[in-house]
C-alpha cells in the first residue's frame, strides 16, 4: 500500500493539485499519465464522462500515441 500512496502523491506533487485534484478527488489511476500530459483539469476530468471513455478508447486503439 505504501508505494500506490506514494506513486499517487507524486502524482499529485507533480500535475494532480495544479490541475485540481487531491486526495479527496483523484482520478482513476489508467487516466493519470494522459490528464497529467494532456493538462486535463479536474472540473473537466469529473464534468465529461463521455471525454475519458473516448480517450481511452483511443489509447487502446493507438497504444498512447
Amino acid at each position: 500500500m505504501g508505494d500506490l500512496k506514494s506513486y499517487v502523491q507524486d502524482w499529485l506533487t507533480d500535475a494532480g493539485y495544479d490541475l485540481g485534484f487531491d486526495m479527496d478527488s483523484l482520478p482513476e489511476m489508467q487516466d493519470m499519465d494522459w490528464i497529467a500530459k494532456d493538462k486535463i483539469e479536474a472540473s473537466m476530468y469529473t464534468g465529461l464522462p463521455e471525454y475519458r471513455k473516448f480517450k481511452r478508447e483511443f489509447i487502446k486503439l493507438t497504444g498512447g500515441k
